[in-house]
This record gives structure tokens, C-alpha cells and sequence, in this order.
């Protein structure tokens, strides 16, 4: 698999780690140190693999987090990486033999991306079980309230920052106008 960078030996061996039985793996380092680069890595390489047809069951895969543009830039950053694998699934194609099936295989199972790996918040993550799990609720009406009010001003602030980052907004007091509105 081609990356957009060249990773060093370290590295490396964190993206292709594999156990027998498979396991978890537990990733420390400070800040800064390509920890969520190699982990959004790592999970695309497994993915490749089943998209490549070298791995007969889709992995399942969770990617955690508590900041929200985190979350949303890592979401960004494997789709992205599934845009060049298909680029480059496609430049096989025009290459002859089996890459026209190959190609379309893949682009049936890479809408499937979805199933199976999600990208989530730990306030998401919440909500999710508590709408799935049977029994007592975790929220009560109160909580719930407090919760809806809270992710109606996070993401307000959410989007302002993401402009910020995207371009889409040029001054600190733009970002203040997309908080007001």
C-alpha cells in the first residue's frame, strides 16, 4: 500500500503489527508523536487488506474520542485514504487483466465502509448505547436535556472551528458570528 508519507521503521512496524490470536494493541506516547497518524494507518491497512481480498472478514473497527474535530479529521483522513486506494485500484484497471471486476468489487465494498468501522465521539458513543441497550437508561430526562443543550453549543463552536481550519473563515470575529448564529 502506497502512503502519503514514508513512515520510519518504528512506525512501520506499528501499522503492520499483527498478533496470533489477534488483539488489541495499546499505542503510548506524548503529544505530537504520530500516535492517531499511525492508528488511522494501521486501520486503513487492515481495511486494504480486505478490500485487497487478502483478508476474508471485514475488521471491525472503532476509533474513539472525546474532541469532536478530532474525530471528524481522522473520519476525513481514512476516506481520504480510501480515495487514493480506489485512484489506485482504478490505475490497475487500465492497466488490463481482472482490475475492471477488481475495481468494482471495491467500490461495492468501500460503500460499505460504514458497517463496520465508525469513527466516533465518547458522547456519541453514549448516545448510541443509550438508544441500543435494553433496561434502565443511563440519562435521566434531566441529563438528556442538559446533553441536548450542550451539543447545540458544541457544535456551533464546532463548526466555527472547523471553518477556521478550513479556510471558509478568515477572522476571530467570524468565527463569533458562526457561534451566534
Amino acid at each position: 500500500m502506497d502512503l502519503p508519507f514514508t513512515p520510519g521503521p518504528k512506525e512501520h512496524e506499528i501499522i503492520h503489527f499483527q498478533s496470533d490470536p489477534q488483539r488489541s494493541i495499546l499505542l503510548m506516547g506524548r503529544s505530537g508523536t504520530g500516535k492517531t497518524t499511525c492508528l488511522v494507518f494501521r486501520m486503513w491497512a487492515q481495511y486494504a487488506q480486505y478490500m485487497d481480498g487478502q483478508q476474508w472478514s471485514q475488521p471491525r473497527q472503532l476509533f474513539l474520542t472525546k474532541n469532536d474535530v478530532l474525530c471528524r479529521e481522522v473520519e476525513r483522513s481514512f476516506d481520504n485514504m480510501g480515495l487514493a486506494w480506489r485512484k489506485r485500484i482504478g490505475a490497475d484497471r487500465s492497466k488490463g487483466g481482472d482490475g475492471e471486476e477488481r475495481n468494482r468489487t471495491s467500490q461495492e465494498q468501500g460503500n460499505k465502509r460504514a458497517n463496520l468501522t465508525k469513527f466516533l465521539t465518547s458522547s456519541e458513543l453514549l448516545d448510541a448505547l443509550e438508544v441500543d441497550l435494553p433496561g434502565e437508561r443511563f440519562f435521566t430526562p434531566n441529563e438528556l436535556e442538559q446533553r441536548v443543550d450542550s451539543r447545540k453549543q458544541k457544535d456551533s463552536v464546532t463548526k466555527g472551528v472547523e471553518d477556521l481550519l478550513s479556510g471558509e473563515v478568515e477572522t476571530e470575529q467570524d468565527v463569533m458570528t458562526c457561534r451566534s448564529e
